[in-house]
């Protein structure tokens, strides 16, 4: 009789493990779940001062390198000056461009009435 009580031993041993089973996956998956949401919050608090010091290096990159005189120039002198440089290194500035644009226009004769208004505009806020 003592193989009987063996296997009902085992048998009730197995039914508890199999009853804590599900619980105990729960549990590991919540604790991997919260460490995997404080990894998250420590990337997410370090990416604005990431981004903040990629801006600096740029803006650095850019300044540092620019003349004084430009930066202290009218946006006027600066169209001026760039008149008749090419953009085709990259691409250009798609303000430079559409003002191009509306100018070509105007002088075929191709403009509207309300496009050559708003070239006059312009001309008058370059000056």
């Amino acid at each position: 009789m003592a193989p009987a009580k063996k296997t009902r031993a085992n048998l009730e041993t197995n039914g508890n493990l199999n009853s804590n089973f599900p619980r105990v996956l729960q549990d590991m998956q919540d604790s991997y779940a919260q460490q995997i949401n404080r990894e998250k919050d420590k990337i997410k608090s370090r990416v604005p001062e990431v981004i903040k010091d990629a801006t600096d290096i740029v803006y650095q990159a850019v300044i540092d390198n620019l003349p004084a005189e430009l930066l202290d120039m009218k946006y006027g002198e600066f169209i001026n000056q760039m008149n008749g440089m090419s953009f085709s290194a990259g691409k250009p500035n798609d303000t430079l461009t559409a003002i191009e644009d509306l100018r070509n226009k105007v002088n075929n004769g191709a403009a509207t009435p309300g496009e050559i208004s708003k070239y006059r505009e312009l001309k008058k806020l370059f000056k």
